[in-house]
């Protein structure tokens, strides 16, 4: 099918090799999660890997650029398929260290890429300290969706209001940095409204300064819903 100008195709595996893959059942036995981690899930990778590399080199054929996107094993199929082809990859992995992406098979495959790329400079420095040499991972900024334009009233009575506005958006977990904003909100010395947008637990309001707001707006959207939701629940009001 086609996304836009993208078309969009699976490599189909043939019944031999389906077979062949089912010792990557291992991984969700309760017995070998912990070992999973570890030499068991590095081997299953490189497994999975060399059975399924040359059905993406097929498709691969005619590429000057492999750009390959997400976690193991599909992403160490795609590297080696490349290698195959003589073809240059980058790789984008969204690792979040301490949460996901970051174990041994993972950065083995983090390794085979000829670039890395982090879409922060945090994200950068978390790939350089688990062994990808530094000059082969490039920030390539976030890709989102441009917000839609609306509620101009709204937001020309926010301005006129000569308060700063600070918004968090995404999941409240420990690694998206929640807590360390929470923590700079009670330094805050000029007018500030503070919002928290996302889905997760109720947050702490911490004490702040008399003329900072911190408020948990809940879940929001990345369009104008946020707008009119703040200007109703926060905007020059303290909760």
């Amino acid at each position: 099918f086609l996304d836009g100008p993208v078309s969009i195709s699976p490599a189909p595996l043939t019944r031999i090799q389906n077979s062949a893959l089912q010792p990557l059942r291992l991984l969700e036995m309760p017995g070998l999660r912990s070992a999973s981690n570890g030499q068991v899930r590095t081997f299953l990778t490189r497994y999975y890997a060399q059975l399924v590399a040359t059905n993406l080199a097929n498709s691969f054929r005619g590429a000057d650029l492999v750009h390959v996107w997400g976690l193991i094993p599909g992403s160490a199929a795609a590297i080696r398929a490349s290698r195959m082809l003589g073809l240059p990859n980058v790789y984008t992995p969204f690792m979040h260290r301490g949460a996901w992406g970051d174990e041994p098979a993972s950065v083995d495959t983090y390794r085979r890429a000829d670039r890395v790329l982090a879409l922060q400079t945090d994200e950068a420095e978390d790939y350089v300290a688990v062994g990808v040499p530094a000059e082969r991972v490039v920030v390539s900024g976030a890709c989102v969706p441009q917000v839609v334009q609306g509620h101009l009233p709204t937001i020309n009575a926010w301005r006129s209001s000569k308060r700063h506005l600070v918004v968090y958006l995404g999941v409240r977990q420990p690694h998206k940095g929640v807590s360390l904003l929470l923590s700079a909100a009670t330094l805050l010395r000029t007018p500030t409204d503070v919002a928290v947008v996302g889905p997760g637990d109720e947050l702490p309001i911490p004490a702040t300064p008399p003329d900072v707001n911190v408020v948990d707006v809940g879940v929001g959207s990345w369009n104008s819903q946020f707008i009119a939701r703040a200007d109703h629940r926060y905007i020059g009001r303290r909760t």
